[in-house]
Formats: C-alpha cells, structure tokens, sequence
C-alpha cells in the first residue's frame, strides 16, 4: 500500500501505530489499551506493594 509506506517515513507514536494497524478510532474510549488491562489491584495487594516499597526505600537509604 503506497499510501502506508509514504506514512511509515515519519516518526509514529506507539499510539499512531496502534491505530494504523488496528484500525482508526481503536483507541476510542472502552478500547485499545484500557481493554487489554487486567483487573485493578485488590487491596491485599496494594498493602503488600506499600510494604515493599518502603522495606526496599530504607535499604537504599
């Protein structure tokens, strides 16, 4: 496709070419990214990232 290479000589976001390759209008609101993410955090798990996050901070001082 002419008019695809033409578009490949300039510098694309990875945003601009996901939208090239899966089709203008993918990353509409309800798609693209945001439908690829998995589930939010349990509270368990944000407590345990807390956690280690500071256990780690002191040890680097």
């Amino acid at each position: 496709n002419k008019k695809a290479f033409v578009e490949l000589l300039f510098w694309k976001s990875p945003a601009a070419v996901r939208e090239m390759t899966e089709g203008y209008g993918s990353l509409q609101e309800g798609e693209g990214a945001s439908r690829r993410r998995g589930p939010p955090w349990t509270p368990q798990e944000e407590q345990e990232l807390r956690e280690l996050y500071w256990k780690y901070k002191e040890v680097e001082g």
